[in-house]
């Protein structure tokens, strides 16, 4: 309830521009429902209402899931698995924006420099491991094939190209980043005329020229 998201559903439990009376009903009904009801009484009420609409014989079955000794319950992994990579994805594009403090710092050193995108090249590698670890246990859990797989993937827009060199356990280095960041540092240059973006942009080319295309994972 706190992060606002149905785990089933990954939908929120109410939008941003709702009253905050009705924040406080929606959370308030979601825990009731959800954790606080007890599932007797839950299903008790569920049977009562089925009676009156509905067959005897439907209540009865209802009754009958609720306390016959194991009960059966799927659970859906597919959208979990998408709210993963669409999780993961974001998380990627926050680490890549901590190289915007080039922009803005008045001094940082070479050493500096080289350390956010060496931070920015291991997070990826680590966050590109666990989603191709946990994502491969899920999807066996669910019995998902490769299509359904490449399915989620695709809409989570989680990156084709990305998740193909994660199947050849291995992490393309962000050179397209680069490029975009040293475009914007010619331009502070060029607005600012201080000679430190010019230098920056040249020396964060001169680092992503010197890397290999690709960080493979160690065993």
């Amino acid at each position: 309830m706190l992060k606002n998201r149905d785990p089933n559903t990954g939908k929120k439990l109410w939008q941003e521009r709702d009253e905050p009376e009705d924040k406080f009903k929606i959370g308030a009904w979601y825990l009731i429902d959800e954790a606080f009801n007890p599932r007797t009484a839950k299903a008790a009420y569920e049977v009562s209402r089925l009676i009156g609409a509905n067959s005897l014989k439907e209540a009865g079955r209802r009754a009958w899931r609720e306390f016959k000794p194991v009960s059966r319950y799927k659970v859906d992994l597919y959208p979990r698995i998408k709210n993963y990579l669409y999780g993961a994805r974001r998380e990627t594009g926050e680490v890549t924006l901590r190289k915007n403090a080039l922009l803005h710092e008045d001094y940082m050193s070479d050493e500096e420099m080289n350390g956010y995108i060496m931070d920015e090249i291991d997070h990826r590698v680590r966050i590109d491991k666990d989603v191709m670890n946990t994502v491969s246990r899920l999807a066996s859990m669910a019995g998902m094939d490769e299509y359904a797989l490449t399915q989620a993937v695709k809409e989570s827009k989680f990156g084709q190209r990305r998740w193909a060199n994660m199947m050849q356990r291995r992490t393309e280095i962000p050179k397209e980043t680069n490029k975009g960041l040293k475009q914007r540092l010619l331009k502070e240059w060029e607005r600012t005329k201080d000679e430190k973006f010019k230098y920056r942009a040249n020396y964060v080319d001169s680092i992503y020229s010197a890397l290999d295309q690709y960080r493979y994972w160690e065993d």
